[in-house]
C-alpha cells in the first residue's frame, strides 16, 4: 500500500471515529434530558444501535479527554 492509501485509510478511521464518539456523546445528552438521569450503557446500545463492547471502549475514549 502506498503512502497517499495508507493516509486516505488512516483519516477515513479518524473521521468514522470521531462520529461514533459524537454520536454517543450526543444520545448520552438526549436520553439524560428526557430520562433525567444519566443512561446505561443498555440504554445507550438500544438508542444508538451499537453493541455494549463498542459504546463501553467508546466510552472509555470519552473519559480519557
Amino acid at each position: 500500500m502506498d503512502y497517499i492509501s495508507e493516509w486516505n485509510s488512516a483519516k477515513e478511521q479518524e473521521s468514522t471515529l470521531v462520529g461514533k464518539l459524537s454520536l454517543v456523546h450526543e444520545a448520552e445528552n438526549y436520553l439524560k434530558e428526557e430520562n433525567g438521569v444519566v443512561p446505561t450503557v443498555k440504554e445507550l446500545a438500544a438508542f444508538t444501535k451499537m453493541s455494549e463492547k463498542e459504546l463501553t471502549g467508546l466510552m472509555e475514549l470519552m473519559k480519557k479527554k
